[in-house]
């Protein structure tokens, strides 16, 4: 009878307890108490997944939550249950000079990170260094990057390269000190430390006009001194009236200094990490060629050959030598230039040669009249103006109304009317199919192809 007792308590306890958990599983009322009166207990601390968080139940009952809402971020992290966010989706680097740093596009976490550079670029967001520090090595001592040979004007249309004479020093106290540095005048006897330009006079070289260049007090100079006036063509006798030498104000028996300066190029073609540059001045006054002096593989050549000419030595010789370092020299590609018919003013061009090889070279008859954004509508575009050292050197310089400063200047493509003529660009900027080739007056604007 006792044992019966006991197994009915028990079932009825059961039961008890089972209608107790139905009660709590049936609908709530408010504040998680249910209709049966049992109210949840949930845990103070927060769970979470990816998109939200919650208040887990305490009572037994896993299903219901309290306080579930979305996470709200701040730079990563919830501001309520402080869930770091791991499934960041980074956006494009911000780049400043000091480092870079990527934003969360979910959750507007901010990274930050130092550039870490291999020849002058950030190996993570590839932030190019701007402010160089370059040591003894030309490396900056910050990034790695080595120094280039040049300068590129912000809207990138212009280069500076290389240096050669362009203005005149006017300051007496300097012109003192370059003076006697230079040690004295040359004379035909004893030339000193100065140096023969071999120009011509009346057809031959001519001992009459010197140069000599000096570094001082971290300047480069280079001086001139004359005792007979270089003619305007090679074949010319000497006589001041036969001569624009004087008329851009430089006389016999007077040294003259001129300052090493950069030149500014323009930039016409950019190609593969190359630039094809035009001096945008011009830099000195030159002949073609004087009538006598070309020859070739078999013998005598015409004057108007560009192959064979003077130009064309003065240029690859005197010029690249003068106005180029080693180190910018090692920059500058050979290029092939072309020299066909097709380059020049006619296609029956009979005074054409094949084509060269070169480091520096002049723009043909047809680049000149419509490439690299010349246009025969626009002749202002060719217009150029010359140096103090051009000038010295015996250039002309136009007085013309509306021209005014202007000179003419060669290009490399022979004339078509004799083979003692050449192509050049006017004062006025219009392209010429041919002047003779033994005029001194005639300026230079060379053309180069640099890597970048």
């Amino acid at each position: 009878m006792k044992h019966n007792l006991r197994v009915w308590i028990a079932t009825l306890l059961a039961l008890c307890l089972c209608l107790s958990f139905a009660g709590c599983a049936s609908a709530k009322i408010d504040g998680g108490t249910t209709q049966s009166g049992h109210t949840h207990t949930f845990a103070e601390e927060w769970s979470h997944d990816e998109e939200k968080h919650w208040h887990a139940a305490t009572c037994g009952h896993i299903s219901e939550r309290s306080g579930e809402a979305a996470h709200i971020y701040q730079d990563g992290k919830c501001t309520e249950c402080k869930y770091e966010h791991v499934a960041h989706v980074f956006g494009a680097y911000e780049k400043t000079e000091s480092g870079h740093s990527q934003t969360c596009s979910v959750c507007g976490k901010v990274v930050t990170g130092q550039h870490t550079y291999e020849n002058g670029k950030c190996n993570d967001c590839d932030y190019e260094h701007q402010n160089h520090a370059f040591g003894a090595d030309n490396t900056c001592e910050v990034c790695g990057a080595e120094k280039k040979p040049y300068t590129m004007s912000g809207d990138g249309t212009k280069i500076y390269f290389g240096e050669y004479p362009q203005s005149e020093v006017t300051e007496d106290d300097l012109k003192a000190a370059l003076n006697i540095e230079a040690g004295g005048v040359p004379t035909v006897e004893n030339a000193g430390k100065w140096t023969d330009y071999d120009y011509y006079i009346s057809g031959s070289v001519k001992s009459y006009m010197w140069y000599i260049d000096v570094e001082l007090q971290g300047g480069r100079y280079r001086g001139i001194y004359f005792t007979s006036y270089r003619p305007w063509n090679t074949t010319e006798e000497s006589l001041a009236e036969k001569s624009y030498q004087d008329e851009n104000g430089y006389n016999t028996n007077t040294v003259y200094w001129f300052k090493y300066e950069p030149i500014e190029w323009r930039v016409l073609e950019r190609s593969n990490g190359t630039a094809l540059l035009l001096s945008n001045i011009i830099l000195d006054s030159q002949q073609y060629c004087h009538p006598n002096k070309p020859t070739g593989d078999e013998g005598r050549v015409e004057p108007n050959n560009y192959m064979y000419s003077e130009i064309r030595e003065w240029l690859n010789l005197t010029f690249y030598k003068t106005a180029f370092n080693g180190n910018e020299q090692s920059i500058i590609e050979t290029a092939t230039v072309d020299n066909s018919t097709s380059s020049t003013a006619s296609d029956d061009n009979e005074y054409t040669c094949e084509n060269t090889k070169d480091k520096v070279f002049l723009l043909s008859y047809k680049e000149a009249k419509s490439a690299y954004g010349f246009t025969e509508a626009d002749d202002s575009a060719r217009e150029m103006q010359s140096t103090d050292y051009a000038k010295s050197q015996g250039i002309y310089v136009s007085t013309d109304s509306g021209y005014v400063g202007n000179s003419m200047w060669w290009l490399r493509s022979p004339g078509t009317f004799s083979n003692e003529t050449a192509s050049y660009v006017s004062g006025d900027g219009y392209v010429m199919p041919g002047n003779h080739v033994s005029n001194t007056r005639g300026g230079i604007v060379p053309a180069l192809w640099i890597k970048l």
